[in-house]
């Protein structure tokens, strides 16, 4: 559930191939059916009420920008035999946004500065899988994850960007 600072809230629902998007103006008391994708969005983030990102089957990266109605790709990482495989995304505004994931067995955290047309490396971390991404309201990026030995919690100010 994404909350905004009004009362309107967004929440996704998933199954194997589709994704349903639903939107409460009113706290949460009442839900109203927005749209249902065709593809299924395993994580997503609405930095506003209209503009939203997701991941796509785990391995790409798409867009919305009518509040979940519709999504278009913008980054396809399904390359070669080693795929990309996606876990958290998060938007602190249209601009400026991070995804977190694995690629040949190294966790990685991608970010973009323009609304996800370009996307740069942040961290490449060998040997650890990254299941979940927070982001505090003081910018610090909390990463959790594990490696063969210990369960890791990284925190990264993203200040450094």
């Amino acid at each position: 559930v994404r909350f905004f600072e009004s009362k309107t809230l967004l929440d996704l629902y998933s199954d194997w191939d589709s994704s349903t998007v639903y939107r409460s103006n009113d706290r949460g008391t009442s839900w109203k059916l927005v749209s249902t994708a065709k593809s299924r969005i395993d994580a997503f983030s609405f930095p506003d009420t209209l503009r939203g990102f997701g991941i796509e089957h785990f391995n790409n990266i798409c867009s919305s920008v009518n509040g979940g109605r519709t999504w278009d790709k913008i980054l396809d990482l399904r390359k070669g035999e080693v795929k990309t495989v996606l876990s958290s995304i998060f938007f602190i505004n249209a601009n400026v946004g991070y995804v977190t994931g694995n690629y040949g067995g190294n966790a990685i955290v991608l970010y973009t500065i323009d609304g996800g047309r370009n996307w740069n490396d942040l961290l490449n971390i060998p040997n650890v899988y990254i299941a979940r991404m927070y982001i505090s309201t003081v910018g610090d990026i909390f990463i959790i994850g594990a490696s063969k030995k210990r369960n890791i919690i990284l925190k990264v100010n993203r200040t450094r960007i």
